[in-house]
């Protein structure tokens, strides 16, 4: 049988505390004004959203694993990874909207807890199907 903190069940959890964390951090900053605006970076006006940052780990975990063969803890590439794909989620629906949308103050971003609530119910299938059918 395998242990609840396997790669699949951190990845969840990363994924849901990471959506949270965020949508918290969005809402102090633009609505409550309780964190200050410099906490977005902007590059000639342009502000870096935190989908970037997502992408960032995904990549820098795929290359770890995959390109360098890293001997490292898969619990730690899965905890990284799933922040990355927290990130990437919790914005995805902008890579598809109006563009002038990557530059405004929004802190509800419409289907992003649908997106969320569907990834994550596929890898809690996932972890549901892998202690059905233990490859060991």
């Amino acid at each position: 049988m395998k242990k609840f903190y396997s790669p699949l069940p951190i990845i969840l959890a990363s994924i849901l505390i990471v959506f949270g964390i965020s949508r918290l951090i969005a809402y102090l900053i633009i609505t409550k004004g309780f964190l200050s605006h410099s906490l977005f970076i902007t590059i000639d006006g342009f502000r870096l959203h935190h989908f970037v940052y997502g992408n960032i780990l995904i990549v820098l975990t795929g290359f770890i694993a995959i390109g360098l063969k890293v001997k490292v803890n898969p619990n730690w590439l899965a905890l990284f990874y799933g922040i990355g794909l927290g990130l990437v989620l919790d914005e995805f629906p902008l890579w598809m909207g109006n563009i002038n949308q990557l530059n405004s103050n929004i802190v509800f971003i419409p289907l992003a807890p649908l997106i969320i609530l569907f990834v994550s119910l596929v890898i809690l299938f996932l972890i549901i199907f892998n202690r059905k059918h233990p490859s060991n």
